[in-house]
Formats: structure tokens, C-alpha cells, sequence
């Protein structure tokens, strides 16, 4: 303890005189006495980033960060995550943990702005794989964002996963359709038939949403297509599924 005294005093006489630098080595070999004492390694960081040491405040204000979270101060390592990021703003590893930190507090609104941050991090470095990961976490954290959802497709569309993209449309288009925008599902659904004309499911959806909106010619179109895409069991199933929606319908009409 004594000589940690003594290293304070040391600190304390460079910064009344100025010498940032010589204060900064006292406080590295202070940090290495206590590297757990949360007060020491913020004002190294503090220092490091007064003398434009950049690289090296950002991992020392990183580990002050994780000290709070060891503590269990989340909210105080929150505010230190959002220091680094001012400091450094293409720092992913702090977007992530500040994503994670404010998922942990319950906070999912913050959560999403940080892993869109992520997403644009990525955009600009061209890695559509991490790009399509993120958006996945985004898409089950909040399933309800539709715009999630097309983005998502749009992306799996561009990269040559068809099937998948056709299925992250497919669920921003039912939704929109029972929602009452059948002009924009309409258009999701026509991406889908594109991306996997072979998918029967989808060509049931497409028909059901012309059906229930009133696009009654459209529905006619799309089981005529269906023949050319269907194997006869299957165009048939699917004619069978187009008169029971349009049974339904009806019935509703009368009502």
C-alpha cells in the first residue's frame, strides 16, 4: 500500500505541473498493481485519451467498461461503451457489447440501434455474411419489424440464397396482407414466385391474399401458372385449396 501511495503522490506532482505523460506512466504502473480498481484504470483512460492516445484509451476505457460489469454497474458500463464508440466510432466490439449490455437491461429499442450500427459497419466493409447474421438477431429480437424482414430477403436475394430470401418475404408479405396493404404484399409475393417458382406453399399464400383482397383475376392467373411450375398431385391440391379459399370468401360476402 505504501507504494501505491507513493505512486500517487508521483501522479499527482506530474499533473499539477502539467506532464500528462509522466502522470500516464504512474498510472500504468498503478493499473498494474490494481488493475481491479475501477478509479485508477478510468483515469488512465481519461489520460490516454488527453495526450491522443487513441488506440490505447479506447481498450483502456474497454477495460473500465468491463470492471462495472463485473461489479454489476451495467448502466456505468453502458456509459463507457458509448465513450468509446465518440472516441472510435467503427469500434464493432463496442457496438456489440453495448447491443448485449442494453439487451440485458431490458432495453431492446437500444439493443436494435446498436446492431443496426453493426449492420452499417459491415455494409461499408462489404461482409454480406455478417451483414445477414445481424439482421437475423435484429428479426428475432423484433418480429414485428417488417422492414427487418425485407431487408433481410433483399439481402439473401442479392447474395443467391433464393430459398431464403423467398422465406424472410414471405413473412413480411402474409403479414402485410392480413394487415390490409395488399399492394405491398402483393409485390413481396410476386419476388417470392420469382425467387422459388417451385414453392407450392407460397403460390397458396399468393392465391389466398388475391382471393381475400378481391383480385379474383389475379388468383385466376396464379393457378394457371401453378400448372407450369407443379406436378399434377400438386396442381390439383392447389386448385382444391383456391376454390375453398374462394368458398370462403364468399360465405363472408352473403354474411
Amino acid at each position: 500500500m505504501a507504494n501505491k501511495a507513493k505512486l500517487l503522490q508521483q501522479a499527482q506532482k506530474h499533473l499539477s505541473k502539467g506532464n500528462l505523460d509522466k502522470a500516464v506512466k504512474v498510472f500504468q504502473q498503478l493499473a498494474n498493481i490494481e488493475p481491479q480498481n475501477q478509479r485508477i484504470a478510468l483515469r488512465l483512460a481519461d489520460l490516454l485519451a488527453k495526450t491522443g492516445r487513441k488506440t490505447a484509451a479506447v481498450e483502456q476505457y474497454e477495460k473500465v467498461a468491463e470492471i462495472h460489469v463485473k461489479e454489476d454497474f451495467i448502466p456505468k458500463a453502458i456509459a463507457v461503451y458509448r465513450t468509446v464508440v465518440r472516441i472510435d466510432p467503427e469500434r464493432l466490439s463496442a457496438y456489440e457489447r453495448l447491443a448485449e449490455l442494453y439487451k440485458k437491461q431490458g432495453l431492446e429499442a437500444e439493443a436494435l440501434a446498436q446492431l443496426q450500427n453493426i449492420f452499417e459497419l459491415y455494409q461499408k466493409k462489404d461482409d454480406v455474411p455478417r451483414q445477414i447474421e445481424v439482421l437475423r438477431v435484429m428479426v428475432d429480437m423484433d418480429s414485428e419489424n417488417l422492414g427487418f424482414q425485407v431487408r433481410l430477403g433483399e439481402i439473401l436475394a442479392r447474395s443467391g440464397d433464393g430459398k431464403e430470401a423467398a422465406k424472410a418475404f414471405a413473412v413480411a408479405a402474409t403479414t402485410l396482407s392480413r394487415r390490409g396493404f395488399h399492394d405491398r404484399a402483393s409485390e413481396l409475393f410476386e419476388k417470392i414466385v420469382t425467387l422459388d417458382p417451385n414453392n407450392v406453399g407460397v403460390r397458396e399464400e399468393l392465391c389466398s391474399h388475391y382471393l381475400e383482397s378481391g383480385h379474383y383475376q389475379e388468383a385466376k392467373k396464379e393457378i394457371e401458372r401453378s400448372e407450369e411450375h407443379t406436378s399434377e398431385l400438386q396442381s390439383h391440391s392447389f386448385i382444391s385449396y383456391a376454390v375453398f379459399c374462394l368458398k370462403k370468401k364468399k360465405k363472408k360476402l352473403k354474411k
